[in-house]
């Protein structure tokens, strides 16, 4: 896997595999956090975000795929996340295998936001 950081999302540039993928964030209530994955309509191949714990326990799971072009939002309490939680992004490689691909730390940055992970290019 590959580490990445917000600062990757925020200014979308081109991550190590090829991909174009960008986070936006929406103001939500406080001590919450809420997740979408958002695939750009003229690409089709599967992408997932994951949403892990700090025991890499997962809380939840967004998959797009083909004519699926959103997923979520996926809400939670900033206090499952806040410390060691961290989401993976993943996506369809050779022959439509689901790979984790990046992974995203310091979900502190989250508290209070909706988080929109669009995947423009693979």
């Amino acid at each position: 896997m590959i580490f990445i950081d917000w600062g990757d999302l925020e200014r979308s540039w081109r991550l190590n595999d090829g991909d174009i993928v960008s986070a936006s964030f929406e103001d939500i209530a406080a001590n919450t956090a809420e997740f979408v994955l958002e695939l750009a309509p003229h690409k089709t191949w599967w992408k997932g975000v994951q949403l892990l714990d700090n025991t890499d326990g997962q809380i939840g799971f967004l998959e797009v795929e083909n004519g699926t072009n959103m997923a979520g939002p996926l809400g939670v309490s900033i206090r499952d996340i806040n410390v060691g939680g961290h989401i993976v992004l993943w996506k369809a490689k050779a022959f439509g295998i689901h790979t984790p691909m990046y992974l995203l730390t310091d979900l502190e940055h989250v508290n209070g936001k909706r988080v929109t992970f669009r995947w423009s290019a693979d």
